[in-house]
């Protein structure tokens, strides 16, 4: 039978070194052990040190360059000015407005009137039902010239600031925009609103209402320009009987010829209540 441990057995003797070579070795590796152990320790304190430094530094840093999230976002001490503060604004209408400019009483059927105590703007039916604006304002005008078949009125509002008179000049507007169509006699006939923003956009709209009956378009269109400037509110109105909403670019032309014809009190009003320094 083999003997498992045979090869163990049968194997030569390793030889062995001479004492010196054994010293000799055992210094080196005693030595070498000796300056790892000092480099590891040295090593050691210097990442300590380090990271001392580094957090020393990074709270240091954290305190004098780069100020804490809630120091970054807190508003400035100096508030910026605001355009809507009532002492930015005049808050009463100039007697040198005439909102009758351009108005003419031509005849012993006409009839022409004009300030504080004329009031048109609250019959106007909007939808089922008349709309005025809140009683903000803090001083106001008007002028009407009324003639057989047509009517031609114009309305002006002061407020306390700019915020106060946009909210009143959206709100108008959006009465007629969220009541696209209404009738007034059950449906025998139907009158459309029709909003269209203008320019400068957000201060100035076009509203019409046209009149239809059985489907089919009748005469007669009422025009409302819807001004916003500043902190005053102007809006404009013409009635007609005329062909208007039956012929859509007659129309557009009677819009362009009201725009116009009040152009120079818009100007006035920018000069007055809005941002032209005066004029």
């Amino acid at each position: 039978m083999s003997d498992l441990f045979s090869p163990f057995r049968d194997a030569e003797p390793l030889p062995t070194p001479p004492a010196s070579d054994v010293r000799h070795r055992g210094d080196a590796l005693r030595r070498r052990r000796q300056a790892l152990q000092a480099g590891g320790v040295a090593a050691l304190v210097a990442v300590v040190a380090l990271g001392v430094a580094g957090l020393s530094g990074g709270l240091t840093d954290s305190s004098s360059e780069a100020p804490p999230a809630t120091q970054q976002t807190t508003a400035p001490s100096t508030p910026e000015p605001s355009t809507s503060a009532p002492s930015d604004r005049i808050t009463t209408i100039p007697a040198s407005i005439d909102l009758a400019q351009g108005l003419v009483d031509s005849g012993s059927d006409d009839e022409l009137t004009s300030g504080p105590q004329v009031s048109w703007l609250a019959d106007e039916v909007v939808c089922d039902a008349d709309h005025s604006p809140a009683d903000l304002e803090t001083d106001r005008t008007a002028a009407v010239l009324t003639m057989p078949q047509h009517t031609s009125a114009r309305d002006l509002r002061v407020y306390a600031d700019d915020a106060t008179a946009q909210g009143v000049a959206t709100e108008l507007v959006d009465w007629f925009r969220d009541c696209p169509t209404f009738s007034l006699d059950g449906g025998a006939s139907e009158t459309t609103n029709t909003v269209v923003d203008g320019e400068p956009r957000g201060s100035s709209w076009t509203v019409t209402q046209t009149y239809s009956s059985g489907g089919q378009p009748q005469i007669g269109q009422n025009i409302l320009l819807v001004r916003h400037v500043g902190n005053a509110v102007l809006v404009v109105k013409d009635y007609g009987e005329g062909p208007g909403a039956t012929d859509r670019p007659e129309l557009l032309r009677q819009v362009r010829t009201l725009q116009a014809e009040v152009e120079p009190i818009v100007l006035e009003l920018e000069c007055t209540f809005g941002n032209a320094g005066g004029c």
